[in-house]
């Protein structure tokens, strides 16, 4: 099992649960484009993002529709606690990364060993429906300029890195499946995108993501925090990456 120590990057995780998991799941290095479960196959393990990018697609016959983006402090293959036991969505690495895995054994296992673990499951899992609600509130807008810079507000709390007075929004999606995650084209994502740039709300930096103005992240009813402002408002504290 790997030791929390060797463990990189930017975490969005308690210390007391990542000491939890380090004792009761396995940690696994894992490589962009790795597919960890395919819509509708068997899911056998539930998984803790620590570091890097996973996106959930829906896989209809039209092709793949990008429902959502996780990052550190996420958790996903939620469907190994259904009845049928399978993936509900597509889960690829979009970013090579970390994160813990745990068995349908070891789950069954928590609530009599270890049921801090399962109480710390059920937080992260609370967190990532705050945001899923958060999102839905997208769609009350009708721009799509209103849409883009409400989900990159969205993630500036989630996975942002404060730099040049703003924050940078680190992350490898496409147009299309940006899109996708709003409702809206790619056409109009690229218009949105040109519309904020003329307006100096972000600027998009060619292979690291979208940077935020100061401006955007203290407006709206979104403001930004810093990754450990935010996660230690709710009461948790941070985890800080020893590098090696």
């Amino acid at each position: 099992m790997t030791s929390w120590r060797q463990v990189p990057a930017d975490i969005n995780l308690p210390n007391d649960l990542v000491a939890l998991l380090d004792s009761h799941a396995e940690c696994v290095v894992f490589r962009k484009n790795h597919v960890f479960g395919r819509q509708g196959r068997p899911c056998k393990n539930l998984w803790i993002i620590v570091s890097g990018q996973v996106l959930l697609s829906a896989e209809p016959d039209g092709g793949p529709h990008a429902l959502y983006l996780l990052s550190s402090g996420d958790l996903f293959g939620t469907g190994i606690l259904g009845d049928d036991r399978v993936w509900l969505s597509t889960s690829r690495a979009v970013s090579q990364g970390v994160a813990y895995r745990l068995s349908e054994r070891m789950l069954n296992e928590l609530p009599a060993k270890c049921p801090q673990l399962l109480r710390g499951l059920l937080g992260l899992m609370v967190r990532r429906l705050d945001r899923a609600n958060k999102r839905l509130e997208l769609f009350s807008h009708s721009s799509p300029r209103d849409r883009i810079l409400g989900i990159l507000k969205i993630w500036a709390n989630q996975m942002g890195r404060p730099t040049e007075g703003g924050a940078l929004v680190p992350f490898r999606l496409t147009q299309a499946q940006l899109g996708d995650l709003v409702g809206v084209s790619r056409e109009a994502v690229s218009r949105a995108l040109g519309t904020l740039e003329s307006e100096g709300k972000v600027a998009r930096k060619r292979g690291n993501g979208i940077w935020l103005s100061p401006e955007v992240l203290s407006s709206g009813s979104v403001a930004y925090l810093g990754i450990s402002e935010f996660v230690t408002g709710v009461g948790m504290a941070v985890a800080t990456a020893i590098p090696i």
